[in-house]
């Protein structure tokens, strides 16, 4: 009986959500409700308030927190941005196995029940995601997937170029995100450095062929990534990181850096048409 309890604390999990004042209350809600609906439900939910909130999202937190009492809440005094809120929000969290959340998006009911049911199967794993669907307005209306490599030896290949895995998804241990430096500031790209990162250290990554949350994206989403602004801020400093840390070549940083600017330079239509075509499932 103590080896079963055993085996199943080690699979108790936190939930990691950060959230600051741009969010929308009503999304937000949504995001948390689709944790409370869960087939299998977190030992903790750990909020970081990156910042000062709006009156109303702390109402959300306030509300949230009367239905769900395993709530931890870090308050930080200032926006301190996603990737030193994610530091600060994996290091607060109490348990070994750690769920990512974004605050606007939607988890299938069974998610946490299928990542642990996973790990439970294949214990080297550090890291498991999913597919996602795509919505802009309405949940119920799917406009593309996102579909990716789900055995390792793939995703790290597939990580050479383009983020391997859905952030939103993510479940993953604590210990090997510690081992690989943990979250860093890295504008607009925490995760995928994180992941190029965590890699590069020998963890291990699976993605389950499934569609387990459903994100909010679409149009307002390229728009933010359609301009050299993001190129020179983010991806080009990504991949001289890659560079330097030996997850990529030289052949592939420059193949990638072609690529990649050759993308942000196109008209905001043909890059829609670009991503709708070729870098998404319709």
């Amino acid at each position: 009986m103590d080896n079963i309890n055993n085996v199943e604390n080690d699979y108790k999990f936190s939930v990691l959500i950060p959230v600051y004042y741009k969010e929308n209350p009503l999304f937000f809600t949504q995001a948390l409700n689709s944790i409370l609906d869960q087939t299998l439900q977190p030992n903790e939910i750990v909020i970081i308030e990156d910042g000062k909130l709006t009156k109303e999202l702390y109402e959300v937190v306030q509300e949230f927190h009367k239905k769900y009492s395993k709530l931890k809440v870090i308050h930080l005094e200032k926006n301190m941005g996603l990737g030193n809120a994610l530091k600060i929000g994996v290091e607060n969290c109490s348990y070994s196995i750690i769920a990512r959340m974004d605050s606007d998006d939607i988890a299938n009911r069974e998610r946490f029940e299928k990542q642990i049911n996973y790990l439970k199967l294949h214990q080297k794993l550090d890291l498991v995601g999913s597919w996602i669907s795509e919505f802009e307005d309405n949940e119920n209306e799917i406009i593309a997937y996102r579909v990716l490599p789900t055995e390792h030896n793939d995703i790290y290949k597939f990580g050479q170029f383009r983020c391997p895995v859905n952030h939103m998804t993510v479940m993953y241990r604590k210990e090997s995100v510690l081992a690989a430096g943990n979250y860093m500031p890295f504008k607009n790209i925490e995760d995928y450095y994180l992941w190029g990162r965590m890699l590069k250290n020998g963890a291990i990554f699976a993605n389950i062929p499934e569609y387990l949350v459903n994100a909010r994206a679409g149009s307002s989403m390229l728009q933010r990534r359609a301009n050299l602004t993001y190129f020179f801020n983010s991806e080009f400093p990504l991949q001289c990181e890659f560079l330097k840390i030996g997850f990529i070549n030289l052949g592939q940083f420059i193949r990638n850096i072609i690529l990649k600017f050759l993308l942000r330079i196109l008209p905001f239509k043909l890059m829609q048409l670009f991503y709708m075509k070729f870098l998404r499932k319709n």
